[in-house]
C-alpha cells in the first residue's frame, strides 16, 4: 500500500513539473513569435509601398498571387517580383540582426 502511495505523490508531481514547463514553453514561443513580427513589421514599413503590400497580402492575409493582382490592378509578374524583392529585403535584415537564434529556439521548441 505504500509504495503504491508514494508512487501517486511522485507521479503527480512529475505531471505537473510537466505542465509547468510545457507551460513555459509556450510563453517563451509566443514572446519569441511577437518579437519576430514585430520586427517583421518595422521592415515592412521601410520597403517600398507596392512590395509591404504584396507581402502583407501575400503572408499576413494569406491571398494568391491571383487576388493580389486583382486587388492592386497589376500583373503576376510584377507581384512575383515585388514579393521576391519583398522576402530578399526581410530574409537580409533578420540575418543582420541574427535572428537565427530565435528560429534555432523555436524549431526547438516545436520539435519537442
Amino acid at each position: 500500500f505504500c509504495d503504491s502511495v508514494v508512487f501517486t505523490i511522485v507521479f503527480y508531481f512529475v505531471k505537473l513539473a510537466f505542465i509547468f514547463f510545457y507551460s513555459f514553453l509556450n510563453i517563451l514561443t509566443q514572446i519569441i513569435y511577437v518579437e519576430l513580427i514585430e520586427q517583421i513589421a518595422e521592415e515592412l514599413k521601410k520597403l517600398p509601398k507596392q512590395q509591404a503590400e504584396v507581402f502583407e497580402m501575400s503572408y499576413l492575409k494569406g491571398m494568391d498571387t491571383e487576388e493580389i493582382c486583382e486587388a492592386l490592378g497589376t500583373t503576376t509578374s510584377n507581384v512575383y517580383y515585388a514579393k521576391s524583392k519583398a522576402l530578399s529585403k526581410i530574409r537580409k535584415v533578420l540575418k543582420e540582426k541574427d535572428v537565427s537564434l530565435y528560429t534555432a529556439l523555436l524549431s526547438l521548441i516545436f520539435i519537442y
